[in-house]
């Protein structure tokens, strides 16, 4: 039952990652959304799916994604690059609405 979950996992990312790659940004998020449930422990899982939000312009949404995609991954620069340009441009947006 492990092994299969953890297959699973693995090809629903790579599914997620080819939908990224396509910059079909929708499909991605719903993908890294099934990914995350099947195995919430899987970071780049978490990874893709603020990084998906981030590029539709959601950066409020992206926010808890990538700060799990970095408890999983502490080391992983990108997620904690994101991660910051998504609460940068949470804030720039929040000005232009006020």
């Amino acid at each position: 039952p492990a092994f299969a979950k953890q297959n699973s996992a693995v090809n629903g990312l790579f599914l997620a990652d080819a939908y990224y790659a396509l910059q079909r940004y929708p499909e991605a998020e719903a993908a890294y959304r099934a990914v995350t449930q099947v195995d919430d422990n899987l970071g780049d899982g978490w990874f893709g799916l603020g990084h998906s939000l981030l590029l539709q312009r959601r950066p409020k949404d992206a926010i808890e994604p990538l700060k799990e995609a970095l408890q999983r991954m502490p080391q992983n620069q990108v997620a904690a690059l994101a991660l910051g340009s998504a609460g940068l441009l949470r804030e720039e947006r929040a000005i232009e609405l006020a």
